[in-house]
């Protein structure tokens, strides 16, 4: 049965603005005490489906408050990366999604405090935000909802991201990405 877009939301372009980001949490959550990186170079947070179904939590639809704090979050994270501001975006997202984000195997402590220290600087080339649809709350006290966005080659891809509340700001905690046409003729 397909899911009917009922709490549409199509965020207009933000603007990079956020909870402030304190690069030395990050960095404890990238690395550990002596500096070394931790986990592997998996992305935990973020699950690509490994087949043609995926069981993904569905709940009722959200309040009008909740999609807009949901949508709010997405266009912030999307107006961030943008803008190049790495760090603000992170803002936006749990420990966990962090850790995913983390820095690539080989890359120094020194080098990613270095890295999160840096002037922004707007990257074009980034995915535009299309829309985010179909927010909903779970049985647990998230919510999720559809994101759509567009690659600078012109095609759209598909996610489905979980939030957690945090204070008055809805993070992002999970992604679960969609493969595109080209990615299921395997």
């Amino acid at each position: 049965m397909p899911i009917v877009a009922a709490q549409d939301a199509t965020p207009s372009a933000g603007t990079c603005t956020g909870p402030a980001v304190d690069t030395e949490h990050v960095l404890s959550v990238w690395y550990d005490a002596e500096h070394n990186l931790k986990g592997t170079p998996e992305a935990p947070g973020m699950q690509a489906p490994t087949g043609p179904e995926v069981t993904l939590p569905i709940g009722k639809p959200a309040d009008a408050m909740t999609t807009a704090g949901v949508t709010q979050t997405v266009t912030a994270v999307f107006a961030c990366f943008a803008a190049g501001d790495f760090p603000t975006a992170l803002g936006y997202f749990t420990d966990k999604l962090t850790a995913s984000f983390g820095p690539e195997m080989g890359v120094t402590y020194e080098q990613a405090q270095e890295f999160l220290s840096a002037t922004p600087t707007p990257d074009p080339s980034q995915n535009a935000l299309v829309s985010v649809s179909n927010v909903m709350t779970l049985d647990d006290g998230r919510a999720g909802a559809f994101v759509i966005e567009r690659l600078a080659s012109g095609d759209d891809i598909g996610s489905y991201a979980i939030f957690v509340k945090d204070g008055d700001l809805w993070k992002v905690d999970e992604i679960f990405d969609f493969p595109s046409v080209d990615d299921t003729s395997g």
